[in-house]
């Protein structure tokens, strides 16, 4: 099925056992593969990221927050369907790598002024295993930083294009 030359692979079969099958199988026939995993149980969770599993996502869990942030944040979830789904208004949520050749590496945000060059704004940065959310002005990337950017998707193009080079995205686009 061309797991050997895959980048990425979403497990997701109806039975946690048969998803836990799937990523022991995938992950042997390609060390290297991005694996996301649906879980139905909480044990599940566990199971399949000891399986090789990269990232797993329980539905339930996931509709349960849904409904609650429905109720409790109206407001929020209002803004974020009208602003990213479908049939929003165009904005979108994007991630781009901070390659260590990039003219990015050692500028701090207010240097870089995205907002007014690009009409983007930054949402957070990964760096490593911690987020920084809102970071301030004076945040100074890094390579291997991976900004979290909101915007038009002809800003977020024009952006990755002028700033990023030929591969903006995460290594698992």
């Amino acid at each position: 099925a061309g797991v050997p030359r895959a980048r990425g692979l979403v497990a997701c079969l109806a039975d946690d056992a048969h998803n836990v099958y799937t990523v022991l199988t995938a992950r042997s026939l390609n060390p290297g593969l991005f694996i996301v995993a649906r879980a139905s149980e909480d044990g599940a969770e566990q199971r399949l990221l000891r399986a090789g599993a990269n990232r797993v996502v329980n539905p339930y869990r996931l509709g349960g927050l849904r409904l609650a942030h429905v109720l409790t944040k109206p407001a929020v979830v209002d803004f974020l369907e009208l602003s990213l789904g479908p049939r929003g208004q165009g904005l979108e949520l994007e991630e781009a790598a901070i390659e260590e050749e990039s003219p990015l590496v050692g500028k701090s945000l207010q240097e870089l002024d995205l907002r007014r060059k690009f009409h983007i704004g930054v949402v957070a940065v990964q760096r490593g295993q911690e987020f920084v959310p809102n970071p301030e002005a004076s945040f100074r990337l890094t390579a291997g930083d991976v900004l979290v950017v909101i915007g038009a998707k002809e800003s977020l193009e024009a952006f990755e294009k002028t700033l990023l080079g030929a591969n903006p995205k995460g290594g698992n686009s």
